[in-house]
C-alpha cells in the first residue's frame, strides 16, 4: 500500500490500494477541494484521490493531509500489461511461439512438429498451427518447409491437430493455454487463477487451465466511463459531474478528476451521475450543498434552522440529522394573492369563483368587492425570517399580514369612493402675470392609490420586523360581489364617465380654438412684419442714392470751383493771357451777331466812336438806306440786358 507521503508525490496515480478489505468508515478521510465540510464522524462525504486546482494540477502544499481509501487501488498497477511487441511480423509471431512453448523443451517439441520438403502444410508468416499432445497445446509458425505433426507409434499418446489462426485473431488457444490479442483502445475482461483480471491492448500469452474469457463481451472500451469486471470497478468522473458510489454500505461523493477511479471489492455500488453545478445533490446521508446567487439553503440542524448562504464553493453535510429543506430565494420576488395554494384550498371548500380567485373585503356601508393584490417583496435577513418563521410559513404569513392590512384600509372607506376615484377637481393657475389666468383640469388621486399607500406602510413596518424588505403593493380595479349593486353602481360609473368624457371634450376644443386663433394671429403679425421690411428697405435704399448723388454733386462743384480759382490765379500772373481770353470770349459772343440800325442813326453809329468800339467801321464807309437786322444774344457786350427800343427811321 502506498504511504501517505508516496500519495502526494505521484500525478499519475491518485488512487492508492490497500491489502485490508475490512476498514471501517472511521479510516476514511476526505481531500481538501476547496469545499466546506461540516465535521460529523459518523461517515465521510466525497473523496477527492489528490488536492487539485481548477485546472487540475497538483497543488504544491495540499491543505489536509489526504489518507487511501479501502479498497482503492491504482489503474496503473491493476492493468495486465502486453510484453509482447516486435515492429517485424515474423519475429512478433516467433516472439509469441516462443512464450506459448515456453515450458517445452526442443525435444518435446520435436515430438510434435516436424520440417519436411514430402509431407505436411505451409505455415505463413502471419499463420500459427496449434496441435495438442496428451492434453498439452503446442504452437508452430512460419518455416520454409512444411509443417507436419510427429509420426507416433505410441497408441499412449494422442496427437491431434488444431486449427490455424491468424497473428490478427483476438483469442485462440486449447489445453490450458491462450492467446489473447487486445485491440488498441480496448481492455479485455478475463478470468485468471479464478480472480478477475483487465489485460490491457497488445498480445498476452496466458498459461492457466482455469482462464476465462468471452469473445463476445470481453472487450471493453478503455474511455468508458464506468466499467464493472465482477469485483473490480473503474470510475471515471468528468469534470461537471459528481459520481455517486456506495462502498461497504458508506456513501461517497466523488469530485472530478483527470484519472479514474478504481475499486476492488465486492461491495461496490455506483448510484449514478449528478451534474456539479447542481445546487443540491443528495445521496443518503451526505448532502452536497451549492446555492447560487439570490438564494440561501435551509437546513434542518437536529431540530434548529440553519441557513448556508452561496459562497462559490459547494457545502457538505455528512450527518444523517442534518437534512436540508430547500432553498429561500432572497432576490426579489412578486406574490399575487390570493396564492395558488390557497385557491386550491377554497376550491376545496366549494366556494364560488369570485370567492375562489379573489380576496372579499366590506366597506364602512356593508358593501362587498374582491379585489386581487400583488406583492413584491425580497428576504433582507434570511436568519432573522427563520428566528420568526418556519421555512414554509413565510409565505403565509406575507399573505395573511397582507388581507388583514387590506381589510382594515377597505373599512375606512364608503362604496361611493370607490365611484368617485376617477371624479376630477379644476384648479386656476398662471403660467405669466403678462397672460390671463386659465383653468386646469387635474385628475383626483384614486382611492386604489391611497389603498396602496395605506397598505403599503402598515405591512412594511411589519414586514421589516421579521427581516423581510416590502419593495411595492399594487391593488388592481375593485370587482362588486353583488350583481345587482354592480349593475347600479355600473350606471352610475358610466354617466359619471360620460361627463368627464364631455368636460374632456371642451377643455381640448378650447384648447383647440385658443390655438388656432394664436396660429392666425401669428401670421397675421409674420405678414405685416414682412411688408414693413421691405417699405423700410426701399426708402432706405432712397435715402443711399440721394446722399450719394449730392455727393457726387458736392465734388463736381468743388472742383470747378477749384479750376476757375487755378485759372484766375493764372491770369492775374499772366495779364496778356486774361486779354486773350477776353478777346475769344468777346468774339464767341459776336461770332452769330446782328445790328439793326435805321438810316438815321447809321451815320451817327459809325461817326461815334462810342458806337464804334471794335473800330471795324468807319464814318465813310457807311451806307445810307441799308438797314441790318441784329439777332445778337439778349445781352450786351457787358453784360447787362439789352432793353428794347423802336427803331428809328432813317
Amino acid at each position: 500500500m502506498l504511504s501517505n507521503t508516496e500519495l502526494a508525490s505521484s500525478k499519475r496515480s491518485p488512487l492508492t490500494s490497500t491489502s485490508s478489505s475490512s476498514a471501517s468508515a472511521s479510516d476514511i478521510s476526505l481531500s481538501s477541494t476547496g469545499e466546506t465540510q461540516i465535521d460529523d464522524p459518523t461517515t465521510p462525504t466525497s473523496y477527492q484521490p489528490l488536492p487539485i486546482d481548477k485546472l487540475g494540477v497538483l497543488n504544491s502544499k495540499p491543505s489536509l493531509e489526504v489518507k487511501p481509501l479501502p479498497h482503492v487501488s491504482s489503474l496503473q498497477d491493476l492493468i495486465i500489461k502486453s510484453k509482447l511487441y516486435s515492429d517485424n511480423p515474423h519475429d512478433f509471431a516467433q516472439l509469441i511461439v516462443n512464450e506459448f512453448n515456453k515450458y517445452y523443451s526442443k525435444q518435446q517439441l520435436e515430438k510434435v512438429f516436424v520440417l519436411s520438403d514430402i509431407r505436411g502444410e505451409r505455415v505463413a508468416q502471419d499463420e500459427f498451427l496449434l496441435a495438442v499432445r496428451n492434453s498439452k497445446a503446442y504452437l508452430a509458425t512460419y518455416n520454409r518447409q512444411m509443417v507436419a505433426l510427429a509420426i507416433n507409434m505410441n497408441p499412449t499418446v494422442s496427437l491431434v491437430r488444431q486449427n490455424k489462426h491468424k497473428l490478427s485473431d483476438n483469442y485462440f488457444g486449447e489445453a490450458g493455454t491462450h492467446v489473447l490479442n487486445v485491440p488498441n483502445g480496448k481492455y479485455a475482461l478475463a478470468t485468471q487463477y479464478n480472480k478477475p483480471v483487465i489485460l490491457d491492448e497488445g498480445v498476452h500469452v496466458i498459461h492457466d487451465p482455469n482462464f476465462k474469457f468471452d469473445k463476445s463481451t470481453g472487450f471493453v472500451d478503455q474511455n468508458k466511463d464506468y466499467i464493472a469486471h465482477n469485483t473490480i470497478h473503474i470510475l471515471r468522473v468528468k469534470f461537471g459531474d459528481i459520481a455517486k458510489v456506495t462502498v461497504n454500505s458508506v456513501p461517497l461523493l466523488l469530485e472530478p478528476n483527470e484519472e479514474p477511479y478504481v475499486f476492488v471489492t465486492p461491495n461496490f455500488k455506483f448510484d449514478g451521475y449528478e451534474p456539479a453545478t447542481k445546487n443540491l445533490i443528495i445521496h443518503k446521508s451526505i448532502k452536497r450543498v451549492m446555492p447560487g446567487n439570490g438564494e440561501v439553503a435551509i437546513t434542518n440542524n437536529g431540530g434548529k434552522l440553519e441557513t448556508i448562504k452561496p459562497s462559490g464553493t459547494p457545502t457538505i453535510i455528512k450527518s444523517p440529522t442534518h437534512e436540508v429543506i430547500g432553498f429561500l430565494f432572497t432576490n426579489r420576488q412578486t406574490l399575487l394573492l390570493p396564492t395558488e395554494e390557497t385557491k386550491k384550498e377554497r376550491a376545496l371548500e366549494k366556494r364560488s369563483d369570485l370567492e375562489t380567485n379573489l380576496e372579499i373585503f366590506r366597506t364602512s356601508d356593508s358593501l362587498e368587492i374582491g379585489i386581487k393584490i400583488l406583492v413584491i417583496y425580497e428576504i433582507a435577513d434570511p436568519d432573522k425570517v427563520l428566528q420568526n418563521f418556519s421555512f414554509d410559513m413565510i409565505v403565509r404569513h406575507i399573505e395573511n399580514t397582507a388581507v388583514v392590512d387590506m381589510g382594515k384600509a377597505i373599512q375606512g372607506h364608503t362604496s361611493g369612493d370607490f365611484l368617485a376615484s376617477s371624479g376630477s377637481i379644476r384648479q386656476q393657475e398662471s403660467a405669466d402675470s403678462k397672460e390671463e389666468v386659465k383653468d386646469v383640469i387635474q385628475p383626483s388621486a384614486p382611492i386604489m392609490q391611497s389603498l396602496q399607500d395605506e397598505v403599503m406602510k402598515s405591512l412594511s413596518s411589519d414586514l421589516r420586523q421579521v427581516g423581510i424588505h416590502l419593495i411595492r403593493v399594487n391593488v388592481e380595479l375593485p370587482t362588486i360581489i353583488d350583481k345587482k349593486i354592480a349593475e347600479q353602481m355600473g350606471q352610475q360609473s358610466l354617466t359619471t364617465a360620460e361627463a368627464n368624457a364631455r368636460q374632456s371634450v371642451l377643455g381640448q376644443e378650447l384648447v383647440i380654438a385658443r390655438n388656432e386663433a394664436q396660429r392666425e394671429a401669428q401670421v397675421a403679425s409674420i405678414r405685416i412684419d414682412q411688408e414693413n421690411a421691405v417699405k423700410l428697405k426701399e426708402a432706405k435704399n432712397k435715402t443711399e442714392v440721394a446722399i450719394e448723388e449730392a455727393k457726387a454733386l458736392r465734388i463736381a462743384t468743388q472742383a470747378k470751383y477749384d479750376a476757375l480759382e487755378k485759372m484766375g490765379q493764372l491770369y492775374q500772373k499772366y495779364p496778356s493771357l486774361q486779354q486773350l481770353e477776353q478777346a475769344r470770349i468777346l468774339a464767341g459772343a459776336l461770332q452769330n451777331a446782328q445790328l439793326t440800325l435805321t438810316p438815321g442813326q447809321f451815320q451817327t453809329f459809325l461817326g461815334a466812336a462810342t458806337n464804334n468800339p471794335f473800330g471795324l467801321f468807319s464814318p465813310a464807309t457807311a451806307t445810307r438806306g441799308k438797314v441790318i437786322e441784329s439777332t445778337a444774344d439778349d445781352q450786351t457786350l457787358d453784360g447787362s440786358e439789352d432793353q428794347p427800343r423802336a427803331p428809328t427811321p432813317l
